[in-house]
């Protein structure tokens, strides 16, 4: 595991995201977070998020670049909207980043990984999953 680049996944209590949510408000920082890690409030609550297409989009923009959500879309063969809810999951979350341009008078949304990372783990007390990026 020590060569490869992790983006962790936590079990955070409600209380400490609070605690981090009043703590945004009053310096006014948008993100105290490290860039390598998400917190959830449950294990089911992750299970939920991670979803296989949400996997799926991670896995495809590990090794692609797409010009935009949509030509993600059509190479994944999903209907665009749900690609770009999942999308839009993702970056909340901090798993990537999106980044919106305009090609003429349209709006264009892309997506790249948040930073380089290749492995996907999760861990609380007593369980601890990896989710490889890398396929052979």
């Amino acid at each position: 595991m020590s060569n490869h680049k992790v983006f962790h996944c936590r079990i955070k209590a409600l209380s400490s995201i609070k605690d981090d949510i009043n703590q945004i408000i009053k310096t006014g920082k948008k993100n105290i977070q490290k860039k390598n890690i998400a917190y959830f409030a449950t294990r089911e609550s992750f299970r939920k998020f991670l979803s296989s297409n949400k996997l799926e989009i991670l896995i495809n923009l590990k090794h692609y670049e797409f010009e935009s959500v949509y030509h993600l879309a059509r190479f994944l063969g999903r209907d665009y909207s749900s690609v770009l809810t999942d999308i839009n999951a993702l970056d909340s979350s901090g798993f990537i980043t999106l980044k919106k341009s305009k090609n003429g008078n349209r709006d264009v949304s892309s997506s790249s990984m948040a930073f380089d990372y290749d492995v996907i783990s999760f861990e609380d007390d007593s369980y601890h999953l990896l989710f490889p990026l890398i396929v052979a």
